[in-house]
């Protein structure tokens, strides 16, 4: 059996943890921070719809961003436990699980990002709703989106304690 051990010094472990988190604060400030304000008009279902449809590009760009945070995510709860194994096995244990409840709490605000685009390619089975019906369930989902935002707010705050 072989045992493992970070590959290089421990400050050059984290200085490359730090630099997946500058990619983190990049992609994430796009998908969260700026797209948000481009595409949604709260209380406006037809403008939120009209802003995405003129802007799909930057909105499947925001997507990706996302999966990509969720990615990089990953790879940094794994690189911080290995960092911090060694100061105290249980908090770094306790810090990682929190990291692995984000992510798929960020995972399933992908999905409510992805419902959006799929009601606007207009499937034959949604002709039975009026389009401003649909409109509204493309904010709702948003709006979905949002809400597990604050949800995985709270296990990143709680992997920082």
């Amino acid at each position: 059996m072989t045992t493992t051990r970070i590959p290089s010094s421990p400050a050059q472990f984290a200085r490359i943890t730090g630099l997946l988190y500058l990619l983190i604060a990049v992609f994430g400030g796009f998908s969260m921070g700026y797209l948000p304000t481009v595409i949604l008009e709260q209380g406006d279902a037809t403008a939120t719809v009209r802003n995405i449809t003129e802007n799909q590009g930057l909105f499947k760009t925001g997507i990706l961003a996302e999966i990509i945070v969720c990615l990089l995510e990953v790879f940094i709860t794994v690189r911080l436990y290995r960092l911090l194994k060694p100061v105290n096995n249980t908090l770094s244990m306790t810090a990682a699980v929190a990291r692995l409840v984000m992510i798929i709490v960020i995972g399933i605000g992908l999905v409510a990002h992805l419902i959006p685009l799929h009601i606007l390619s207009k499937p034959a089975y949604l002709n039975v709703f009026e389009t401003t019906q649909l409109d509204s369930l493309v904010l709702f989902s948003l709006n979905i989106h949002q809400f597990t935002v604050y949800i995985w707010q709270f296990f990143f705050t709680l992997h920082l304690i």
